[in-house]
């Protein structure tokens, strides 16, 4: 994100461009300010710095706010589940393509992601099976 500094440097020539100066000036020191501003940022702010250079006129830079939001850390006291389904990409590509579990819209990451917690959840547990004392 840039900083205050260049939104507000960026304000002020917007404001001298529109008198007249000669264009080597103006590009002579377009290349100074850019060359000093850009070598403390990333690649990808220097490139967007870049481009908001070459169409000034068409960019207005609105910061709406300052801090980075920090989220509280997640404290998980349940145990992990060891499940053969979940180790695997394959597996699992595998198993949401034979239920036809799709996550392409909300309702259907919805369903297939409960269908898949409920499969996760039975795959773990003891399964009973009840037969017959005469049919054993």
């Amino acid at each position: 994100m840039l900083d205050r500094a260049i939104v507000e440097r960026i304000a002020i020539d917007y404001k001298i461009s529109g008198k007249c100066k000669s264009a080597n000036t103006y590009e002579k020191k377009n290349l100074k300010k850019t060359a000093n501003q850009t070598s403390n940022c990333t690649d990808l702010l220097s490139i967007i710095f870049s481009t908001m250079e070459k169409y000034k006129e068409a960019f207005f830079a609105i910061h709406r706010h300052n801090q980075i939001i920090s989220y509280l850390a997640v404290n998980n006291t349940d145990a992990l589940i060891q499940c053969d389904l979940m180790d695997m990409r394959n597996a699992f590509l595998n198993f949401a393509y034979d239920n036809n579990y799709e996550f392409s819209s909300l309702g259907r990451a919805k369903f297939s992601t409960m269908t898949l917690l409920y499969e996760l959840y039975t795959s773990t547990t003891e399964k009973f099976t009840y037969n017959c004392i005469r049919c054993q």
